[in-house]
């Protein structure tokens, strides 16, 4: 099942995208070897993700899943993106690459992890463990007790979608007092998860028991 993309404008910029030589993205050699697509395919990858900044609703939705069912063709551009100064590019680029499902993608990925911007930081962490990156749980744990619904919303999702559990959290209840016996919950769950032996792996891709 496809899962939503962060659609909100967060600002206008300017895109500037370039498609770099064959091998690895970013020009590091310790990260992933991509191809890059024909320059018919990546001329068009790079004109769609420009819209990306100025869509919204359906169009955007539209456009978001065209980039992400391009498979690795749309890797080099979705990358690229992730570095453009508008939020609304980045969070969405991060979103495309998760639902493009290459594992390619995580270390570019785990390069934003830490993204200035709150929104793009929420759904790197999010499409890492779509991916089966698990490093950037706690930040997950951590947004079910956010002031801000939809972020309980998308931290709860991502969560409760790739481990199967509940713990009785309901990212509708407003208040801290509401949420906290569940919220504790995650927390212990975490904590017992990174203490495990499939978390010791040194990049934490095997998924915890269910």
């Amino acid at each position: 099942m496809k899962r939503h993309p962060l659609v909100m404008a967060l600002g206008l910029g300017i895109l500037s995208l370039a498609f770099t030589s064959c091998g690895s993205t970013t020009g590091d050699a310790s990260l992933p070897t991509i191809e890059k697509p024909s320059q018919l395919m990546a001329e068009t990858i790079q004109d769609r993700i420009r819209q990306i900044e100025y869509q919204e609703g359906d169009e955007l939705l539209a456009n978001l899943a065209w980039l992400s069912n391009q498979g690795v063709a749309s890797l080099p551009g979705l990358i690229e993106a992730l570095e453009n100064p508008v939020p609304k590019v980045r969070a969405n680029a991060a979103w495309c690459l998760g639902q493009a499902g290459n594992r390619k993608a995580i270390p570019y990925l785990q390069r934003h992890a830490t993204d200035k911007n709150s929104t793009v930081r929420l759904e790197v962490a999010r499409q890492l463990l779509f991916l089966g990156d698990y490093s950037q749980v706690g930040a997950l744990v951590a947004g079910l007790d956010s002031d801000n619904t939809r972020v309980r919303f998308l931290s709860y999702e991502a969560l409760r979608s790739t481990t199967g559990k509940d713990f009785g959290y309901d990212f509708r209840v407003a208040s801290k007092e509401g949420r906290s016996e569940a919220v504790g919950q995650w927390g212990q769950w975490w904590e017992e998860q990174k203490q495990s032996q499939w978390f010791q792996n040194t990049n934490r891709m095997a998924a915890p028991g269910k």
